[in-house]
């Protein structure tokens, strides 16, 4: 609008009827009234804009709260220790299954090399020299592995706490053994031993159980051949053992009465452990008693139930321990 309120169109031709202005100076003043109200409506139309618009405003600045970061770090730290924890039960699985893999190459050696020796099993004792029979000392020949002390000598003393690789090289099996001495060590081992595995003292035997007729004549009969096993997929061969004195000495051995553990395996593998059956397969044996491990840690102990019934069985299924 003009000053007076009028239209701009009135006011020019109020000016002209007035003759206040020459026609090229209404022209021109035409044109700058229109741009004036042109502007001047623009600028009514922001005010209003901005005058009936109110600003959004973000009352919140961006970023973690403590308690936000708290929580993060606490799920951060609970998933690392769930994956430790997974890790943990891979890694001993691994090292289990790698456990009966090579058990299993034991039980194929054993038999391999009764099939070149007409039926004969290796002797389960680490020692040349066994018990006395009619006055004079029994001698194992074909031991699956001869024990020697530190100077090389063999008949490695129960009191020795040192095996050599030797003893395996110079034992009936190591050329059915793939002349590898990594295998027969367990990877659960956690020593530095040469040998982690004995062989069941109820088979592979000429005279009785582990060869000493003096000590257990009454434990049951010789198994001097592969025929004598009459259940091999039920008898044990190898286990693992975790013998005090340093070294796995002689065969494996429970007394098949009495409830009175010669030996006993070595508890790595938590609650079960593994061993090797004559017919070449691989087991586990799951322990009834999870105390156990820290009932047997030393030889010659009297411990009665369900766990040495179960050993027991597998000692000579058919004839001793069923």
């Amino acid at each position: 609008m003009t000053p007076s309120g009028q239209s701009k169109q009135a006011f020019v031709t109020e000016m002209i009827e007035l003759k206040r202005f020459r026609p090229i100076e209404v022209v021109v003043l035409s044109s700058v009234i229109s741009w004036n109200f042109r502007t001047s409506s623009r600028v009514t139309s922001m005010r209003s804009r901005t005058t009936n618009t109110p600003l959004i405003t973000s009352s919140r600045t961006s970023g973690f709260t403590l308690v936000e970061l708290l929580v993060v770090v606490a799920l951060i730290a609970l998933l690392i220790a769930l994956l430790l924890v997974a890790i943990d039960k891979i890694q001993v699985s691994t090292r289990s299954t790698a456990d009966l893999s090579n058990q299993r190459q034991v039980a194929v050696a054993f038999n391999s090399y009764a099939t070149d020796h007409k039926g004969i099993w290796p002797n389960p004792r680490t020692e040349e020299k066994a018990g006395f029979l009619d006055g004079e000392v029994t001698i194992v020949e074909n031991n699956w592995v001869c024990a020697k002390n530190n100077d090389g000598v063999m008949n490695l003393s129960s009191d020795q706490t040192e095996e050599l690789i030797g003893s395996l090289r110079d034992g009936s099996v190591w050329e059915y053994m793939g002349a590898n001495e990594k295998a027969y060590v367990s990877p659960q081992d956690p020593t530095d031993r040469v040998r982690s595995y004995s062989i069941n003292a109820f088979v592979g035997t000429s005279v009785c159980p582990d060869d000493e007729w003096e000590a257990f004549q009454g434990y049951g009969p010789a198994t001097p051949r592969i025929t004598s096993i009459l259940k091999p997929a039920d008898t044990m061969l190898s286990i693992v053992e975790d013998d005090p004195r340093g070294w796995n000495w002689q065969g494996w051995l429970l007394a098949p009465t009495g409830a009175l553990w010669h030996d006993f395996p070595a508890f790595w593998n938590e609650d079960r452990v593994n061993i090797s059956n004559a017919d070449g397969s691989v087991e586990q044996i799951k322990l009834a008693d999870p105390d156990l491990p820290n009932i047997l840690f030393d030889h010659e102990t009297t411990q009665p139930g369900i766990d040495y019934y179960n050993f027991r069985k597998k000692l000579l299924p058919g004839i001793v321990g069923s």
